[in-house]
């Protein structure tokens, strides 16, 4: 027997989470194509990267910053 789509854990999980992730830090200013990279990354806290945006810090910079 096949798994089904919806059977199967974690890949929508994932993609659901990235999509959020995403969205929030385009929401609060960060351009799309640094949103995008930071989103992906997993160990970056989004309330980390939030907190720089807030603070004016320059999207390019983020990812240097908490990785």
């Amino acid at each position: 027997m096949h798994a089904t789509p919806s059977e199967i854990h974690g890949v929508g999980d994932a993609a659901e989470i990235l999509a959020a992730r995403f969205e929030t830090l385009v929401w609060h200013g960060c351009e799309p194509e640094h949103a995008l990279a930071i989103a992906g990354a997993p160990d970056v806290e989004l309330l980390d990267a939030l907190d720089l945006v807030a603070r004016d810090c320059p999207a390019r910079l983020i990812l240097p910053i908490l990785a």
